[in-house]
């Protein structure tokens, strides 16, 4: 996708390849056999760190970042991770301006299966995000996350 003048290009990556790329570090931590809604509430955090530094660095607007560090509050360990997280996003992923919209995951025998929207961060107008976005074919992963029977 071409830059508007003052605003960043896209890869032509699919958002759920990278996004649990991304993830890895969260995911991991998931133990083996673990049900559908453990990996989702890790996924939710990568999906807050990601958009918020999204919207920090595409369109100069760290509120986002600021109040996900307000609520973590004196929570040093859910603290570390999200700093960690922020840097991971900005030193590996850091010319990846999409957002993370609407997502599905699905829970398989090798894993699950994540899909997920891309949407662009630049509003056409007010304070919502862009009304361009585009749905990627699923992405799997064989975190060995869950079982489809859960």
């Amino acid at each position: 996708m071409k830059a508007k003048q003052g605003r960043r290009s896209f890869p032509e990556r699919k958002i759920s390849e990278t996004f649990l790329d991304f993830a890895a570090p969260l995911l991991s931590a998931v133990p083996k056999g673990a049900d559908k809604r453990d990996s989702e509430n890790v996924l939710k955090i990568a999906f807050v760190v990601w958009n918020a530094v999204v919207y920090a660095d595409a369109t100069n607007d760290d509120r986002h970042l600021s109040e996900m560090r307000r609520l973590l509050g004196q929570d040093v360990q859910s603290r570390v991770i999200c700093e960690q997280m922020i840097r991971r996003k900005r030193e590996l992923f850091g010319k990846d301006y999409w957002l993370v919209g609407d997502h599905k995951i699905t829970m398989e025998k090798s894993g699950f299966k994540l899909w997920a929207e891309a949407r662009t961060p630049y509003p056409d107008s007010g304070n919502n995000a862009g009304s361009h976005s585009t749905g990627d074919p699923s992405t799997s992963t064989a975190a060995d996350l869950g079982t489809s029977e859960k």
